[in-house]
């Protein structure tokens, strides 16, 4: 099966990125098909679910995510995570946010695997990753980045009652799937 991009136009250029794309593809019927999608272009992030081994805990992250404020929530839970900057690497982007907002630095990450958040409309390519610290991993209070206007609370769960939490005090996807594939390989 083929796709061909016809064009593509930007139709808003901020911090997130809007293009109407254009494209001709193949249907599972034999025929073409032509559509013009709307793409939000976000570019690569990470996300790490953070194993604190002396505690028997997961680190996570509250923080004010507006567009959770249209269900009447806004402050979220869920794993450190944040937006890779051009040329850079997701293991050095995810050092650089778990220095930013939790405060730890990590020697060794585990990757684990790369997932499009959401796909039907997104670029968004999340790479996952897994990391254990202990105490004196801490070296900085966290908190965020303060020229990103950040304001993040550092939350410890117990690994034994994080399970229980999903789909109530944790919503957000990234999160859920760092969780469960922990489990899984367990």
């Amino acid at each position: 099966m083929k796709c061909k991009i016809e064009s593509t136009k930007s139709v808003y250029n901020g911090f997130l990125k809007i293009d109407e794309v254009n494209a001709t593809f193949d249907a599972f019927d034999g025929s073409q098909l032509n559509k013009t999608f709307e793409v939000l272009d976000k570019g690569d992030a990470v996300a790490v679910l953070v194993e604190d081994i002396e505690s028997q805990s997961f680190l996570l992250v509250k923080q004010l995510r507006i567009p959770t404020l249209k269900h009447q929530l806004g402050w979220i839970l869920e794993i450190p995570a944040g937006m890779m900057e051009p040329f850079e690497t997701p293991e050095n982007c995810a050092k650089r946010e778990l220095m930013e907002e939790i405060g730890y630095h990590v020697n060794e990450l585990n990757y684990l695997f790369p997932f499009y958040a959401t796909p039907g409309a997104s670029t968004e390519r999340v790479h996952l990753f897994h990391a254990k610290v202990t105490s004196k991993d801490k070296i900085q209070k966290g908190g965020g980045a303060k020229n990103e206007i950040e304001d993040i609370n550092i939350v410890s769960v117990k690994i034994k009652d994080i399970k229980k939490m999903i789909g109530n005090e944790i919503i957000d996807g990234k999160s859920i799937i760092g969780i469960y594939h922990y489990f899984s390989e367990k």
